[in-house]
């Protein structure tokens, strides 16, 4: 860590952020990016992402390559392979709100052929043991509400799925017809639903906050058009109660990552009302 190559800022360009880190282009080669974490992000952070990352492009998931990590302005970086011409699905929604229908269509194919790549659960933590640890440590939850997030991780089944662990529409970019999956700092192995309810935190939990509107650049409506399309696509079905039901399910995997979001990234997006109401809605 401490014998990571310097570089400056001043050679690259801005593009873009998110809840932790900015981006930039190179100024003069257009072969990699760079994504610089903010300094109230973990230190640990970038050198898990680095390393995750690298895992995962060896598994034959579709990501850019990580090529280095640097130290940037007194900041940590990751140099990564740049995808040319790529747009975040998000960004596709927000500039084309009448493509909300089809994007959601094809985000539900990539999404299945995530979950249908077998992990290699020795290269990966099981996603139930990093929610148990994350349970334990949490600050912004009684011992009550802990016994509860624990009993229902022990009840959630094994699986060995490949999991992102943050599967919201700014992390599958496409280029050229091809998808990328982007920001892998959490991937994992276990239950598919975990990824699932990350999507529904994004696209209609939150939905009509600021944050997340300035974070995927959509209003509330066309967010929670993604999620109803989105729905439809993934349970190849529009019958209500089956979605009902299928929502209902999602509930403790929504608690669990919203904890994830506080505990991990260090804000509460939605308030600390609608944090605690989901919390408490697990039984």
């Amino acid at each position: 860590m401490n014998n990571l190559r310097k570089i400056n800022l001043d050679d690259w360009i801005l593009f873009g952020g998110g809840a932790t880190s900015d981006t930039y282009y190179h100024k003069n080669d257009d072969k990699v990016m760079l994504k610089v974490f903010l300094p109230t992000v973990d230190r640990s952070a970038p050198i898990r992402e680095f390393e995750l990352t690298d895992k995962v492009y060896k598994l034959g998931v579709k990501t850019p390559r990580a090529i280095e990590m640097v130290e940037a302005n007194g900041r940590i970086g990751i140099i990564y392979e740049r995808i040319t011409g790529k747009v975040s699905c998000a960004r596709m929604m927000a500039d084309h709100p009448e493509l909300i229908p089809q994007v959601a269509k094809e985000y539900v194919r990539e999404v299945k052929i995530l979950h249908s790549t077998k992990c290699d659960t020795n290269a990966f933590e099981h996603k139930k043991d990093i929610a148990r640890k994350q349970v334990i440590n949490a600050k912004s939850v009684n011992d009550e509400q802990k016994g509860r997030l624990l009993r229902f991780i022990d009840s959630i089944p094994d699986a060995d799925t490949c999991l992102h662990c943050d599967l919201q529409m700014g992390n599958l970019i496409k280029a050229h017809d091809e998808y990328y999956w982007i920001d892998l700092g959490d991937f994992a192995y276990g239950y598919p639903l975990f990824d699932i309810a990350s999507v529904m935190f994004a696209a209609d939990t939150l939905a009509h906050t600021e944050k997340t509107q300035e974070l995927y650049h959509m209003n509330t409506e066309q967010l929670r058009l993604f999620w109803k399309c989105f729905l439809k696509e993934y349970l190849e079905s529009d019958d209500e109660i089956k979605t009902r039901r299928f929502i209902e399910s999602l509930q403790g995997y929504l608690a669990i990552y919203y904890l994830f979001v506080v505990e991990v990234n260090n804000f509460i997006p939605g308030g600390e009302e609608i944090y605690q109401k989901i919390i408490n809605s697990v039984k």
